[in-house]
């Protein structure tokens, strides 16, 4: 194996772990698989210490109430199991992770969630813009097809808006109203957060890989010009493949 490939190998080791274990990977030829999974560790945490200071923002904003920052979930040694078998940018990972953090923003929350009634809303919303980014295998369809990557939650607080105008003792004053909100990710790696419309809704419903444009804008009962420029803004966003 020349440099580059060796090269490539250390670097997929310290970013997958059943890889990094795998009797085929040559990088265990100059590194023992202790010393992988120490520097693996490192990279890991470092890595989605990052992403959870960057997706959850709403209840990072909140921290001077609640006392708690998302990030340092994952600088207990608890959480290392979870670093050992990660799969960087994966969606399994991802969700181990989101319930390391969940479960650390919500431990013995009765007094924040008195001061912030829609703490554990909050929560939800962070986690849930968090997971948007990582991706599975995405499958490949000529047909508009739903994202399976995709989520679609629903609210009882409108956590639609930004959290700028804040009420009393600096918190900010959200009205309790029932929302769906839909986080996902395009094919760039951005997340987007939007409020579907009804026929919205239905078309990613019904985006089954199986249906043409024809075909959706038939069972939605919606005009031809303006499904086709629909579903090609659901696309644009990541909510349809």
């Amino acid at each position: 194996m020349n440099g580059i490939g060796l090269q490539d190998s250390i670097i997929r080791s310290l970013s997958d772990a059943g890889y990094r274990r795998s009797a085929a990977n040559p990088a265990l030829h100059i590194a023992s698989v202790e010393s992988l999974n120490r520097a693996a560790r490192f990279l890991a945490r470092r890595y989605y210490v990052s992403r959870v200071g960057r997706f959850y923002q709403k209840t990072g904003q909140l921290s001077h109430v609640s006392g708690r920052i998302p990030a340092r979930a994952l600088q207990g040694r608890d959480v290392d199991p979870i670093l050992d078998a990660a799969v960087l940018g994966s969606r399994e990972t991802a969700e181990s992770i989101a319930a390391c953090v969940d479960k650390a923003l919500k431990r013995v929350d009765a007094e924040i969630v008195a001061r912030i009634p829609y703490w554990r809303e909050l929560v939800r919303y962070d986690s849930s813009y968090f997971l948007a980014e990582a991706r599975s295998q995405r499958p490949v369809s000529e047909m508009p097809l739903a994202n399976p990557d995709a989520l679609t939650i629903d609210f009882d607080w409108d956590l639609f808006r930004e959290l700028g105008h804040s009420g009393e003792q600096g918190i900010p004053e959200i009205p309790r109203q029932k929302t769906t909100l839909v986080f996902c990710c395009d094919s760039k790696g951005a997340v987007s957060v939007t409020r579907p419309t009804d026929v919205a809704m239905q078309l990613m419903a019904l985006a089954d890989g199986t249906r043409s444009l024809v075909a959706l804008a038939e069972a939605v009962n919606y005009p031809q010009q303006r499904t086709d420029a629909l579903v090609e803004c659901l696309r644009k966003t990541g909510a349809l493949l």
